[in-house]
């Protein structure tokens, strides 16, 4: 009995003990891109750490967008406008227009039902306590020359009560 109390002792030693392998950090970047610096003002502009992952998916598609490499571009335009939407029942797009050399001008970008971020919720929760969010869109309007405008609408609810916010991304109520 005490011979197979020590050799289970060790078995089970043995699944602490892990393989050794060699490091290679070159496999940790294997996903990075490098966007073009024509876009980087867009990016700049419109970039939000605290956002939804699905924001920043499609925020980073149009800035990579080279509307150049398109077989309808032609020098001779002024400026094109793309449509970039989500797919899969989700509601998000943004509606960019590029100019002759591939930069961005402007964009006006609409997205429905979106996590919202910490700072959002929080404001509802300590403002209006025991409403329940219904619905959200998340709007943001750039412009290569003008200062951008990001937004929230929330319409929250409680016992029929309805309301509906309009609140920035640092989480102050317009």
């Amino acid at each position: 009995m005490k011979k197979i109390l020590i050799g289970i002792f060790f078995l089970g030693l043995t699944n602490l003990i892990y393989s050794q392998t060699a490091f290679h950090p070159e496999s940790f970047f294997s996903k990075i891109k490098t966007l073009s610096t024509v876009n980087a003002a867009y990016i700049n502009n419109v970039f939000d750490a605290n956002n939804s992952k699905r924001v920043v998916y499609l925020e980073n598609k149009v800035a990579e967008y080279d509307i150049k490499k398109q077989p309808l571009f032609n020098k001779e335009f002024e400026s094109y406008i793309v449509v970039f939407e989500e797919h899969n029942n989700y509601q998000g797009s943004i509606n960019a227009t590029y100019d002759e050399n591939g930069e961005i001008i402007n964009t006006h970008e609409k997205f429905k039902n979106i996590k919202l971020p910490f700072l959002v919720l929080n404001v509802i929760n300590k403002t209006y306590p025991g409403f329940i969010i219904q619905s959200n869109f998340y709007i943001v309007n750039y412009s290569k020359n003008k200062a951008t405008k990001k937004f929230f609408k929330v319409k929250i609810e409680k016992e029929g009560e309805i309301k509906s916010l309009k609140i920035n991304p640092e989480g102050k109520i317009i």
